[in-house]
């Protein structure tokens, strides 16, 4: 339910480009990311790093885009944003006791050190490539394709990426977990 919340400014910034042209739907990004802060903010007392990284970016970007005239620079956004997650993903082992990927998912999962830092490095890989795919559509196609195109790529590699991350997950649960456990007792023995 969250990856389809954080989607929602992306939702409406297609559809607001489709009625109205790149400087309305970057004004629409710029309101729905605010308001996506504040919802998480209201919610969580709380925003994520991620978010923080994205809305700044949105933000500055979208309003130099707007003071310019310019949309190469909302253009740009997706890139920054996947390569600045993907040092944050990378470095975060070195800083602090826990790696993004575990401080994100560790209470749903218990996963051995190795088996986080392997994900971590797989979740740093793939910003790097859904930064690279932005560039792609970028520098490959008109202003009308990058729009159109944008949102079913970057969001069809998303659920594509988490699925499978569920799945590897799931495959690297220790048979008989703590959690496991915790959830269902052995029964006690009858005399």
């Amino acid at each position: 339910m969250a990856l389809l919340l954080d989607y929602l400014p992306i939702v409406a910034f297609v559809i607001a480009y489709k009625f109205a042209g790149i400087f309305v739907a970057t004004g629409v990004l710029i309101v729905g990311v605010v308001a996506l802060v504040v919802v998480q903010w209201l919610r969580d007392r709380k925003v994520n790093t991620l978010m923080l990284i994205s809305a700044a970016l949105v933000l500055v970007l979208g309003g130099i885009t707007l003071a310019l005239r310019d949309e190469a620079f909302i253009q740009w956004k997706p890139t920054i944003a996947s390569w600045a997650f993907a040092l944050v993903f990378f470095f975060s082992r070195f800083v602090g006791k826990q790696t993004m990927v575990e401080q994100m998912m560790g209470e749903v999962a218990p996963l051995d050190q190795s088996v986080w830092r392997r994900l971590n490095y797989i979740w740093a890989i793939f910003w790097v490539v859904t930064g690279c795919v932005n560039v792609w559509l970028l520098y490959n196609f008109d202003l009308t394709t990058w729009v159109n195109w944008h949102l079913p790529i970057l969001f069809g590699l998303s659920v594509v990426f988490f699925l499978a991350n569920g799945y590897w997950i799931a495959t690297k649960l220790p048979a008989d977990s703590e959690q496991t456990r915790a959830d269902n007792p052995k029964p006690k023995s009858e005399p």
